[in-house]
């Protein structure tokens, strides 16, 4: 989950998984999970914490800082000091870097959501940074949209509006919410949708603390299925800001991705289950994503381009495009050793959340360390089993529903779609599909 330095700590290459194989689950064990081991981190986090913002005055060093406050908001972890440091950096606008700033805004929103909003607001007003500026309206507008969806022109009187992370911001704030249309839906499942190309196919709710599905669409166009039964994997596309997709750790972005092989990460919170890589247009070159030679510079048609002509009716196909082109990255599909006992009034328990990538369920043993189940390990197996470590991702929203995504779901809009009255396997396989 902790992804800014994630590329950095690959274990295992790209090439160094092979296709042929299967993982077996009792292969893979993390120390990280054990019960001794959770306790001694939950200690270590309190020591750092008073080490670190206990300072009469505390005293700022800004690495520390910013990797402290960024670990606390992914574990959800209060605590006075925390809340302390936290208003000290927010009121501190001319004595601490904008990224600093940002990060603050960020954790505030993770751990304190309504609770920092003066100090937020203040730091709105006073700023004269741009990112700061456009993160603490954020912070606010999705505290009360009502009375801070006004404050937009601010930020336009202020810093005009030519950066696109102002435009994507009044889109947000004025769109309305629009899903795909019958016609997009039927080309997102149709063979025909990246034809010849292995497709992971992600659906999620618009409100994302509800899990989606994972499904797997094969290059000979049909749905990999076990049994007589659709393959899915429940997915959680939802940061801890909640924030919207073109922000740092905010949601994972709607689009297209290109799947990049696979790698084992030393992140402990990851764990040692192979991680999908995920690619964001400008994260690599056209030359790569589109796997097209001469292409060197992005633009928006050559990524709409390689997607059917339905889909480019709709703002949510390009967030992938314009996050990327914002510069977001190490976005990834992985599963997780994280404590979910951190997590168990959350919606989306007992998966965890992220800031920004695919997370996927997991269970491990705290008495042995071993992996009792995962969805992670089904999705890297089902892949491997296709002999296929390229092929594309697509995320997209379904609807606005408040409850947990089915496969009957799926299979009803399929059916409805197509008005095909067959077994869900045959209309999945079908050539109409």
């Amino acid at each position: 989950m902790r992804l800014k330095i994630l590329l950095l700590i690959v274990i295992v290459s790209v090439c160094g998984i092979s296709s042929h194989a299967q993982i077996s689950r009792r292969r893979l064990e993390s120390d990280f999970v054990l019960k001794a081991e959770k306790t001694k981190y939950l200690h270590s986090l309190e020591e750092r914490i008073l080490n670190t913002f206990g300072g009469k005055p505390p005293v700022i060093r800004e690495k520390k800082w910013d990797k402290l406050f960024y670990e606390l908001s992914v574990d959800l972890y209060r605590s006075p000091h925390v809340k302390k440091a936290l208003k000290i950096v927010l009121n501190k606008i001319d004595d601490v870097s904008e990224n600093l700033s940002v990060r603050a805004i960020l954790t505030a929103r993770a751990l304190y959501p309504h609770e920092l909003e003066n100090e937020v607001y203040s730091l709105f007003e006073r700023t004269e940074r741009l990112n700061a500026a456009v993160y603490a309206f954020h912070y606010l507008y999705l505290n009360n949209r009502k009375k801070y969806r006004p404050y937009l022109r601010n930020i336009s009187r202020r810093f005009g509006n030519d950066s696109l992370l102002v435009r994507l911001t009044y889109d947000y704030v004025n769109e309305s919410e629009i899903f795909y249309d019958d016609d997009a839906l039927r080309e997102i499942f149709s063979p025909d949708f990246l034809k010849g190309e292995l497709v992971i196919l992600t659906v999620l709710r618009s409100v994302r603390k509800i899990p989606g599905l994972t499904l797997i669409r094969k290059p000979d166009g049909a749905f990999l299925f076990e049994g007589d039964s659709l393959w899915a994997i429940s997915q959680l596309g939802y940061s801890v800001t909640d924030f919207p997709y073109y922000l740092l750790d905010g949601n994972t972005p709607q689009g297209l991705y290109l799947f990049d092989g696979f790698y084992q990460s030393k992140k402990k919170s990851i764990g040692p289950t192979p991680v999908p890589i995920i690619r964001l247009p400008f994260e690599v070159s056209p030359k790569k994503f589109l796997r097209k030679n001469g292409e060197e510079k992005w633009n928006k048609e050559l990524y709409a381009d390689i997607l059917p002509k339905a889909l480019g009716k709709f703002n949510s196909t390009f967030e992938a495009y314009y996050a990327g082109k914002l510069g977001r990255k190490l976005l990834v599909m992985h599963g997780s050793t994280d404590n979910p006992a951190l997590y168990k009034n959350e919606k989306y328990f007992p998966l965890t959340p992220s800031t920004g990538c695919l997370t996927s369920y997991e269970k491990w043993d705290e008495k042995t360390g071993k992996l009792l189940e995962s969805d992670q390990l089904k999705l890297v197996n089902a892949i491997l089993k296709l002999k296929k470590k390229r092929g594309y991702l697509f995320v997209f929203e379904l609807n606005d529903k408040n409850e947990k995504l089915t496969k009957a779901e799926i299979m009803n809009l399929i059916s409805r779609l197509q008005k095909i009255g067959t077994t869900e396997k045959q209309a999945i396989n079908s050539k109409k599909f």
